[in-house]
């Protein structure tokens, strides 16, 4: 059939992308993973190409030239051809026929891929979207295409296990030639591919010119390929032009493996205006089938300067809006950072991601408190800077466990042979009966681990902690003690009070603090697999110790037998008495454990906090938030010689939004019911800018406000949130206002 004929049966350019991964899922599915063969949904794409268009230059926009090194399906390429057409139709005032529609596809548009099918179904896709956007596809002679897209507009840069694009496949002449670099590259990581070296060598030549003044290198951890696409993007852009990715989140939060470095190094390298993180969405019909976490990266091509920031902006997981494959990016809750901030603060991103700003500041105050874990046993014996007395258990024999020559596999753990050992249980007992455990009988293990770690007392700590406990799960054990690699050890054998340092130890890292601040810390809990590193673990700063009282560690004891003789159903009762202990130990005020509170109920990966965070908050919970309110501006009021009102305004319908008023003028003043154009205009505007939070500045000098009727807006700790925002924004209006 003629392109014309195939779109008269109506067969989108959009659905060219998806059509590209059920082909290759039905009959390449080796190449597909290995490749990252996934094609992007055209609202991510769209989203994108909105963004980086609208931040260029309005002069010249018509004429901007796109690349997309990646190309696949062409999603994006189809995407940027709209937003093409759009950009000259507003600068010519016509709308462009055949001919200027020809002149865009042809000189302004690029795609590179190494593979066949892919690049025909992006060709097929520019082919159709030609035609679609043509105010007159009649009569068929007038739709000829003169040129082939081939090596003009899509470019094969290799073979199935090359460099592709990212190799020396790309000349010379493509450096500096579009305004937009544009994208999905593979997310694959150990690829082993043998170009590698070429890869790793071209990136150094574009950081050597952007990072002769900082001191990292760009890091390409693992093998990622996502990470050189940005890199020579920066050689493809032009200087000021603009780039957008869509990135493996591990960018964002990953604390091992030069992760940390290869971050700070873009961010030094790059001038990001925008990072959109989508961890949140991933399995969600988002982005169907896609189980990865990912972001949306958007950058000017420069060395950033010492005024550079971005927005940071990450969606939450709302069910009935995902289900429709549509996402919220809520501008009031997107701080603006700066490059410094994330490198001083390694995981800032995460914070903000499952925390707040005020969970920022908690957990800046509390690392100034106590001695790091890591630090306190290396005062046991450490070799090569790591503790000889806490590690990792010992790993089960594995296809790659090592032969000897005599055939034998693995390693020997016959020092191992006759211990007790310990197995994973949804809830251990806090102290353990060695005596009950079976004896470890594995002869040969894949990597056995120190033996001085498996001696008692000890503390051990699994490493994921069940979402029915909402902390982790440890255990002490006074006898020696054999456990796998799902725990971590501790062992207190070298103190002289070993005994008494790891049932302190199990208390504070059994209370709900620990817990939130691995949420906010690890590069692994709460982001892509629940499992907290013992990089983090160690990274804890504890109380000393040695500086508790007699009277104090006494309690300790005490607590540690309340728990530990518990009745199952009411331990968790014995444990809170715990936490408020462990609180009192840091010296957190009744406003810091609320943050933790909050930040635990909704913000935990755990299934039951998700359904938590959308549920619709019942009348308490608006009255607790509206009182918090009230007393956080109760000291700015009182300056202006004001009394703040805050009081729920019922809506005549039901709506997905809860609004309240707050007015400083008096119980008195003002009428606390808006009159129905207010509320209407109000919900019009919160409907329309998909925000969570909407403000209207009233005649009276009051403020109308709304917020969307899930929990998690609705939790104390917002409420000393919103207070700040009405301070900065509103303080003139609401304190000041004279009738």
């Amino acid at each position: 059939k003629t392109a014309y004929e195939i779109y008269q049966c109506d067969w989108s350019s959009d659905v060219c992308s998806s059509d590209l991964e059920h082909f290759l899922r039905s009959h390449d599915a080796g190449t597909q993973e290995k490749e990252g063969g996934y094609y992007t949904p055209a609202p991510i794409a769209q989203l994108m190409l909105r963004g980086a268009m609208h931040a260029l230059a309005e002069e010249g926009k018509n004429r901007a030239r796109v690349l997309d090194p990646a190309a696949g399906g062409g999603v994006f390429l189809i995407s940027a051809f709209r937003q093409l057409v759009g950009a000259r139709w507003a600068s010519d005032g016509v709308r462009p026929g055949t001919s200027v529609l020809r002149e865009i596809l042809y000189k302004q548009l690029v795609g590179f891929d190494i593979n066949e099918e892919a690049l025909r179904f992006a060709a097929l896709g520019l082919y159709l979207i030609s035609i679609e956007l043509d105010p007159n596809p009649r009569p068929v002679q007038k739709l000829r295409f003169n040129h082939n897209l081939r090596n003009r507009v899509l470019f094969k840069v290799g073979q199935h296990g090359s460099a592709g694009s990212l190799g020396f496949n790309v000349g010379p002449e493509h450096d500096g030639c579009y305004d937009l670099v544009v994208g999905n590259p593979p997310w694959s990581s150990s690829t082993k591919l043998r170009e590698w070296p070429d890869i790793v060598a071209r990136v150094k030549e574009v950081a050597e010119t952007r990072l002769k003044y900082v001191p990292f290198k760009p890091q390409l951890p693992n093998e990622v390929m996502d990470l050189p696409f940005v890199w020579q993007a920066m050689r493809w852009c032009r200087q000021g032009g603009q780039i957008a990715f869509v990135l493996h989140a591990r960018l964002l939060f990953q604390q091992g493996d030069n992760m940390p470095e290869a971050r700070n190094a873009i961010l030094s390298a790059l001038d990001v205006t925008g990072i959109v993180n989508c961890a949140d969405l991933r399995n969600s019909k988002v982005w169907p089938d896609v189980s990865a976490p990912y972001c949306l990266l958007f950058a000017r091509n420069a060395v950033p300067t010492a005024a550079s920031s971005f927005r940071y902006v990450s969606p939450r997981r709302e069910d009935r809006l995902n289900a429709a494959g549509m996402f919220r990016i809520d501008a009031v809750n997107a701080p603006q950072l700066t490059p410094a901030q994330v490198i001083e603060q390694p995981n800032v991103l995460k914070v903000l991601y499952r925390g707040g700003a005020l969970d920022l500041e908690l957990l800046q105050r509390m690392k100034r408190f106590g001695t790091s874990l890591d630090a306190i046993w290396r005062q046991f014996g450490e070799l090569n800077g790591k503790a000889t007395w806490s590690g990792n258990g010992y790993q089960r024999l594995r296809t790659s466990s090592s032969v000897s020559k005599s055939g034998e596999v693995g390693v020997s753990a016959q020092k191992l042979l006759g211990k007790p050992i310990l197995r994973a249980s949804p809830q251990l007992p806090l102290l353990i009966d060695s005596e009950a455990l079976p004896a470890f009988n594995e002869p040969r293990v894949h990597r056995v681990r120190s033996s001085n770690q498996y001696l008692g007392p000890l503390l051990v700590v699994h490493k994921s902690p069940p979402a029915h406990l909402r902390r982790l799960n440890v255990a002490v054990s006074d006898n020696d003690l054999v456990y796998n690699e799902s725990f971590y050890g501790y062992s207190a054998h070298p103190h002289p009070r070993g005994s008494e340092l790891v049932r302190f130890m199990a208390l504070v890292l059994g209370s709900k603090l620990v817990l939130w601040i691995l949420l906010l810390t690890s590069g692994e809990f709460g982001f892509e697999r629940e499992v907290v590193e013992k990089s983090m673990v160690d990274a804890l700063c504890i109380p000393a110790f040695e500086s508790l009282s007699a009277n104090e560690l006494q309690n300790a004891m005490a607590l540690f037998e309340s728990v530990g003789s518990a009745a199952l159903h009411d331990q968790e009762k014995a444990w809170e008495k715990v936490d408020e202990w462990v609180t009192k130990l840091y010296g957190l005020h009744p406003s810091d454990v609320q943050i933790i509170a909050d930040t635990l109920e909704y913000g935990a990966p755990f299934s039951d906090c998700k359904e938590a965070a959308q549920r619709r908050p019942g009348r308490q919970d608006v009255e607790r938030f509206l009182s918090t309110l009230v007393g956080a501006l109760k000291p700015f009021a009182e300056r202006f010689n004001r009394s703040v009102v805050a009081r729920e305004v019922t809506l005549a319908h039901e709506q997905p939004w809860l609004t309240f008023k707050v007015s400083a003028n008096g119980e008195a003043k003002g009428n606390v019911h808006p009159v129905e154009r207010d509320i209407e205009a109000l919900l019009h505007m919160a409907d329309g800018l998909g925000t969570t939070e909407v403000v209207s500045a009233l005649d009276d000098g009051s403020l109308l406000v709304a917020r969307l009727d899930q929990s998690r807006y609705w939790a104390p700790t917002q409420a000393r949130l919103f207070a700040r925002r009405v301070v900065w924004e509103h303080r003139q209006h609401l304190f000041q206002f004279t009738a």
